[in-house]
């Protein structure tokens, strides 16, 4: 403590009150928000009168533990310190919770039970049920602290030791049934006295102290307190904490879990104050430790529970696996038990001892392990941690038992799994067969490096045999009673043993949910791409030393000089430059000249070179030209930059030499070369003029171009004259009037989210080429490959040996054992006849079209009303909103689960992850203070966590009251915006986002034109261009440098940590930074353009049309003249007799009169999702300009969502400056994917793989099966299809493999045993919107994650459509690695968005892409040689009935024969999910056997 009146050591606990009763006697000690207060005297004084009272008590008998049931106030306080005085250790009882009261009355009912106390201080404002507290036992001992007078002065001054040390008794795991009661020693409260000061000296008597944990969390309570006594604060105690409690207490000190500092803004005006924030009881993300810790404000994570108080704490350092590293306090010693001995490094159980561990428990024993130095014992923690060797620093790993930490409160895993099987499965009276859980298994989940996985996992083994009604009963049971942040997994087969001991192998069930990926070797990958690039960057080092001159003249090289020094150092210097100039030529001037140069700019600098050696006026010339592109390329960079530029030019430059100039070291360049140059001189005269007239152009223009460049720089600099449709835009336009936020608490429209797009864009396909076969002559290995094998036993069963005989179904020979035969589903083929057939399907087969059996009206609809009935949805106290965001969350959410009645523990897992923005979205549009980020929609479990989010006092009051709006200055709407750097392919430019809308009725030109304006002024990604206009070529230039400096740096810093430590790994990082610094510099940037008349006409058209025909070819015409970036159309159907169907629910088949909208937009700037913010806006602003043209006042302006301008390309700088940082994925997760074609394939080989392509159409009846099996299970459709297609593509490689492994003389038990489960590699389109406000912007959102799907041989088709739920909906993949780019399944899901959009009730439609396509001829297989991917999965919504899915296949990986099995497998896997739903996705039918031959049915 510090020298300020006080001292370094006491005695007793007690000592500590009155030391600051004596120093700072008027001050305040405690108070509460209802305004009652005690000083550190008063503190005292009360203390001693409630302790004579009970001295009094104490002489007739001895009093082992008293009570205290009371609401916390100042004299709840005062109690506690008054059972001090008299040396009774203490419990507290709780009566203070209204949601939590009956965990409450259990709590207090254990404490009566456990510790029978003697004596009891009741409180007032007591409830209603407090008397049952009361037994006759506490007759004549309970006193009630309101009724309380002095005694007089005969009264004795209480003065007591405590019972052997003790100081109190508190309870743990208060939520799982199995609380210890811990014993609280004086030694544990004096060495939190002592630690706080000493480890945080810059706590103050000064602070405020926020007291808000009830008693039923008692340590957390009581750390509070011992926060502010350490130091002499104010203990402010509080019933909530919310940013209402903080900022009326004053409190400048915290103490809570990590959950609860998630709920409150960080960043607001109103908790600046706050100092210091402590957090324990769970772990505290990284991203939360980020937005709490300022430079005024430090944010502490405590590694304490309730036997062992502050001992371990951490301050933000991570090791390199993103876990939190913590350091021991002064007096802590700490230990890892590992195999059984105590160690003082490695990894192992932490084991701790000092005074701030408890003695041991109540009435059970400790967890205590002998020391080996005859000291006290150390207590073991269940924590599993690193110790580093001679420091006090240890890494967290997570737990070592079966309880885990969710919301600051201990799990009991046993507990759970025992709830489960009284849930699951049958009495034993029943023979529930098929309809009820064999087995139920919980596991806690396994922590890994940079991911947040599940807290645990619960496995539910089903029979297959059980029915769809059977299966959804039991999933809404297992639903119910999940422990929350667990994962449901639902087996097939019986969980599997231990061979040795019959227990169920947890590793293994462990395993096949949690697959680690195969990891790429990072150092091979960099040295592929390294290998060749040495010597260009040696070529293009060397290329201003070499004197050519010299050589020519003389015939031999001269000897190195100084003069040949200097050149090459004003080469190295000035080339750069050089090559940044070429930049600003337009493309395509500058590529029909270096073409024709051999090695192209290379060759044009080394001509430059020999020229200006020469002599003469050439050589002049030549100077002059070097000097001029030098200086000129220098000019157009920022003084600043340019020593980044100088440095990135030498890191990109190996890569774009070898693309530019690699090419003219091969045969088949030079040829060309020669074949164009004698084109040329046959056409001399011809090309001659088209150059010259080429020069002319170009020089006749060169003035208009100046002229232009200056006039745009000059309008820039005048100040912005919007055009017509902009003048009238004002603030309230753009950002919401706060004023409506009252009337804006209407009940808004459900909007379901689906769009995700593919963000590649043009891929530069090679002609089509048709292919004879592309069955692999000796194809043995095929991806996804199983990723474990189980070991072959010793003693191996003799195999069955036989001959079959068998016969070729086509030409009917035979096919004796150990002949080349094939089998295609159910018929045997020589191998000649199946190379036949193989062709014939390669030519005629190109698409299949999937329908399932027409199910009965019985059977489809079976207990369909009783699926749910057991479940959660229908039990539990109804849901019930305190405010009108509570209410309106309500209305939300019973439209999107079809429920009309929901409960508080109806779970949410049905609803569609997209979805969740918009729900974000709604609740922002009702109640604009509130904001409820999507992440925190995911950790929610049912409608009451959910709620709790949103029914807050701070909700009420905004949505009660409006505020009171403050102007602030807004930039003109239109005018040029704020350059900033976002990322993009260079392909992406040209290549567009296109949708369609369409609505009933002819819109008003004239409103429609100012609408638009409005939305193009109000996001800059629908008028943004490169700020440069070099930034093109730029872009292309450094595309490849990203991705590389992603991957080298993080490798270099953890190879100088093993092998250099110290200085060496400092160097490395100073160097990534400088890198970093110097991309960001140099990285073109994107600026939105100012909004003209001209630009407006130019991009916003209408055009009226008189039948659909029309629209189509107006579709088309706007689609061929775009230019970036956007187009906007508007076409109406005015129509001619015909009026179509008006009941249809298609746009296409209304008729007129109709209005169809169209967006065109730049890839660069947009994604799939964009469709929604952009039609939802321009409705609204439609709306507007509508009420304005009538003279009426606007009702749509609450359903604008406020936003700061130019904060769409802000996140995305963001983002992308994180990914150059090197920023890890565990504190950054939405940063950039950085993609290039670096890493896409391996080494070049001789012979290229065939690439081709296969269409399945899914529509009618597999739609609707799909869909009612999604709402039936609670599962989002995009999930329930996205998981058929990787079942049956798990299902078609699983039987190739296990037909292959027949070929190779195996037998299918054998096959069994090897093959247990199978992963696959995915990367995905996300759309990467789960931050705030991210719904309602226009960006390139959409990015590149990592998932790696596995699949066992026990999981069922349910449990594995839940699996993947889960995955997705929890956000649980990585950020891309591009190394692994070339060996995972790229997947892009493309869905309709089916939902009526504004007030105008806009419907997408896609009939003018695809047309009659689903009722013509297949096209011609597409199919060429190149490098490829295993496998591009695409699934792209036509209509609400039709799904196609496009498959890009690798022969190499995935040949002909299984793509037949995934199609034959797709169709069995839909009609399996609707009538079994618990069949395993890797089954087969073993009544038939490969040894029956061709007359039987093999698998």
């Amino acid at each position: 403590m510090a020298d300020d009146g006080q001292t370094a050591h006491f005695t007793s606990f007690l000592e500590v009150f009155d030391h600051w009763a004596q120093v700072r006697p008027t001050c305040c000690a405690v108070r509460d928000l209802r305004g009652r207060a005690l000083t550190w005297a008063e503190l005292q004084e009360t203390s001693v009168l409630v302790a004579s009272h009970v001295q009094q008590l104490m002489e007739a008998e001895a009093i082992e533990v008293g009570a205290i049931l009371s609401r916390r106030c100042p004299w709840w306080l005062a109690a506690t310190v008054a059972l001090m005085r008299c040396g009774i250790p203490f419990v507290w009882m709780g009566c203070e919770l209204s949601k939590g009261r009956e965990k409450e009355k259990q709590r207090n009912e254990e404490i009566l039970r456990v510790l029978r106390p003697q004596l009891l201080l009741l409180g007032a404002e007591l409830p209603p049920d407090a008397a049952e507290l009361l037994p006759e036992r506490f007759a004549g001992r309970t006193l009630r602290l309101a009724e309380l007078r002095p005694l007089g002065a005969s009264a004795r001054s209480p003065r007591g030791a405590p019972k052997r040390g003790l100081l109190c008794f508190q309870l743990t795991g208060g939520t799982t049934g199995s609380s210890k009661c811990v014993e609280i020693t004086e030694a544990m409260a004096l060495h939190e006295i002592a630690a706080y000061p000493k480890t945080f000296p810059q706590l103050s008597c000064e602070d405020c102290v926020l007291q808000h944990t009830p008693v039923l969390w008692a340590a957390s309570a009581i750390g509070q307190i011992n926060i502010a006594v350490s130091c002499g604060a104010t203990l402010c105690i509080s019933e909530a904490f919310d940013q209402e409690s903080i900022v009326r207490s004053g409190a400048s000190v915290l103490g809570s879990v990590p959950s609860a500092l998630e709920a409150l803004d960080a960043g607001a005006s109103a908790l600046q104050g706050v100092r210091w924030v402590f957090t324990w009881g769970e772990a505290m993300a990284p991203t939360v430790a980020q937005r709490w810790r300022s430079e005024r404000r430090r944010a502490v994570e405590l590694l304490i529970s309730t036997e062992y108080w502050l001992s371990l704490y951490s301050e933000g350092r991570s090791a390199r696996s993103g876990r939190s590293v913590f350091t021991a306090v002064e007096g802590a010693e700490v230990a890892v038990l590992r195999d059984g001995e105590l160690c003082k490094d490695g990894t192992g159980e932490l084991c701790l001892r000092g005074p701030m561990v408890t003695t041991g428990y109540r009435g059970a024993s400790s967890s205590v392990h002998p020391p080996t130095d005859g000291g006290a014992p150390f207590f073991k923690t269940s924590d599993l941690v690193t110790l580093s060797s001679g420091a006090r620093s240890l890494e967290f790993r997570g737990r070592s038992d079966m309880l885990i930490k969710v919301g600051g409160q201990f799990v009991d895993l046993l507990e759970a799994e025992e709830r489960l099987k009284e849930a699951l499965l049958p009495p034993e009276s029943t023979g529930a067969g098929g309809s009820a859980a064999r087995e139920v298994c919980a596991l806690p989940g396994v922590a890994q490096p940079g991911q947040q996985g599940a807290a645990a996992h619960i496995f539910v083994s089903i029979g297959e045999g059980a029915a769809r009604p059977a299966a959804a009963r039991l999933l809404a049971r297992a639903r119910a009673v999940l422990p929350p942040s667990a994962a449901l997994h639902l087996l097939s087969k019986p969980l599997p043993k231990d061979p040795v001991s019959g227990k169920v192998d947890r590793h293994s069930l462990l395993q096949g949910v949690s697959v680690t990926p195969p990891a790429r070797a990072v150092w091979p990958a960099l040295w592929t791409r390294f290998k060749p690039q040495g010597p260009w960057l040696l070529v293009f080092a060397l290329a201003g030393a070499v004197n050519l001159s010299s050589w020519l003249r003389s015939g031999r090289a001269s000897r190195p000089s100084w003069k040949n020094l200097l050149q090459f150092l004003l080469h190295v210097a000035a080339v750069p430059y050089m090559w940044l100039f070429s930049f600003h030529i337009p493309i395509h001037i500058c590529r029909s000249f270096i073409n024709y140069v051999p090695f192209g700019r290379l060759g044009v600098l080394c001509i430059s070179y020999h020229l200006a050696r020469s002599r003469g006026l050439g050589a002049w010339l030549a100077r002059l030209s070097l000097g001029a592109t030098t200086a000129l390329g220098a000019a157009s960079l920022r003084r600043e930059h340019m020593l980044s530029w100088w440095l990135v030019f030498w890191l990109a430059i190996p890569e774009q030499a070898q693309v530019e100039c690699g090419w003219w070291l091969t045969s088949s360049g030079w040829k060309w070369y020669l074949e164009e140059i004698q084109s040329t001189l046959m056409d001399f005269r011809g090309r001659s003029e088209s150059w010259a007239d080429r020069i002319l152009e170009a020089l006749l223009s060169a003035p208009r171009v100046v002229r232009e460049q200056l006039q745009r720089l000059q309008q820039q600099r005048l100040p912005y004259k919007p055009p017509e449709e902009l003048r009238e835009l004002e603030e309230a336009d753009l950002v919401m009037d706060e004023a409506d936020e009252a009337a804006a608490l209407v009940e808004p429209e459900f909007e379901p989210v689906e769009q995700v797009c593919d963000a590649d864009g043009p891929t530069g396909v090679p002609e089509l080429q048709p292919a004879a076969s592309l069955v692999p002559e000796a194809a043995e290995d095929a991806v996804p490959v199983p990723e474990a094998e189980a070991a072959v036993p010793a003693a191996q069963p003799e195999v069955e040996t036989f001959t079959p005989q068998w016969s070729c179904v086509e030409c009917q020979c035979p096919l004796p054992w150990g002949s080349d035969w094939r089998q295609e589903a159910k018929n045997f083929y020589c191998k000649s006849c199946h190379r036949s057939f193989d062709d014939r399907w390669w030519e005629f087969h190109t698409r299949d079209v999937i329908e399932p059996e027409v199910p009965d009206a019985d059977d489809d609809d079976d207990d369909d009303g009783n699926d749910h009935a057991e479940g959660a949805d229908g039990a539990g106290d109804p849901a019930v909103a305190k405010t009108a965001a509570g209410r309106i969350l309500l209305q939300l959410l019973s439209k999107q689960l079809s429920s009309t009645s929901l409960s508080l523990q109806t779970r949410l897992l049905g609803i569609d992850s997209l979805a969740v923005l918009t729900l974000c979205r709604q609740l922002r549009l009702a109640v604009p203070s509130l904001c409820l980020r999507p992440q925190e929609v995911f950790e929610c479990s049912s409608v009451e966590d959910l709620l709790n989010l949103v029914d807050l006092p701070t909700a009420v009051d905004a949505a009660g009251s409006p505020a009171e709006s403050t102007p602030t200055a807004t930039p003109t709407a239109g005018d040029l915006g704020v350059p900033r750097t976002v990322w993009f392919a260079p392909g992406q430019v040209n290549s567009t986002c296109k949708w369609l809308y369409g609505c009933r009725g002819l819109l008003d030109e004239r409103s429609f034109r100012r609408a638009a304006a409005k939305l193009l002024a109000r996001h800059e990604g629908l008028r943004a261009e490169m700020a440069s206009p070099a930034g093109m070529e730029l872009l292309r230039f450094l595309r490849d440098v990203g991705p590389l400096h992603s991957v080298l740096w993080p490798k270099l810093e953890v190879w100088s940590e093993e092998k250099l430590p110290g200085r060496a790994t400092g160097l490395v990082r100073k160097c990534k930074e400088l890198v970093s610094s110097s991309l960001k510099n140099v990285w073109p940037k994107s600026v939105p353009m100012r909004l003209t008349k001209e630009f407006l006409e130019e991009r916003i058209r209408v055009v009226q049309c008189r039948s659909w025909r029309e629209v189509e070819q107006a579709s088309q015409q706007l689609r061929d003249a775009f230019q970036p970036p956007i187009a906007i159309g508007l076409f109406l159907l005015l129509g001619s007799g015909s009026r179509g169907d008006p009941h249809a629910p298609r746009p296409e088949e209304w008729g007129a009169p109709s209005s169809f909208l169209q967006f065109v937009v730049s890839h660069a700037y947009s994604d799939g999702f964009c469709s929604v913010p952009m039609v939802q806006d321009l409705s609204a602003l439609y709306a507007q300009e509508e009420d304005r043209r009538r003279g009426r006042r606007s009702q749509m302006s609450n359903c604008l969502l406020p936003y700061k301008p130019g904060a769409s390309f802000e996140v995305l700088e963001g983002r992308f400056y994180a990914a150059l940082e090197g920023k890890p994925a565990w504190s950054h997760p939405e940063q950039l994917s950085l993609r290039s074609s670096m890493f896409d394939t391996e080494p070049p080989k001789k012979w290229q793989p065939w690439v081709y392509n296969h269409e399945v159409l899914l529509e009618g009846e597999a739609v609707a099966l799909l869909r009612r099996c999604a709402q039936r299970y609670a599962v989002p459709f995009d999930v329930v299809l996205l998981s058929m297609v990787l079942a049956a593509s798990f299902r078609a490689s699983w039987q190739m493999d296990r037909t292959r492994h027949f070929y190779r003389g195996g037998t299918e038990q054998e096959f069994e045993q090897l093959t247990t489960k199978m992963s696959m590699p995915l990367t995905l389109y996300a759309p990467m919107r789960d931050g705030d406000l991210n719904d309602a912007m226009v960006g390139l959102f959409s990015d590149w994650r990592d998932l790696n799907v596995p699949c066992s041989s026990h999981v069922s088709l349910l449990g594995f459509c839940l699996d993947l739920a889960e995955l997705i909906r929890h956000r649980r993949w990585t950020v891309f690695n591009p190394i692994n780019n070339a060996h995972n399944i790229l997947v892009n899901i493309l869905p309709l968005d089916e939902q009526a959009r504004g007030e105008q009730q806009f419907i997408q439609t896609r009939k003018h892409e695809y047309g009659g396509r689903r009722g013509s001829a297949p096209d011609r297989r597409r199919a060429y040689k190149a490098p490829h991917r295993p496998m591009r999965i695409t699934l792209e919504q036509e209509a609400p009935d039709a799904w196609w899915i496009s498959l890009d296949l690798n022969a190499d990986c995935y040949p002909t024969e299984w793509c037949r099995g995934f199609v034959s497998s797709l169709a069995d896997t839909i009609q399996d999910l609707k009538s079994r739903p618990m069949l395993a996705v890797l089954h087969a039918d073993w009544s038939h056997s490969l040894k029956s031959g061709p007359g039987s049915e093999p698998p």
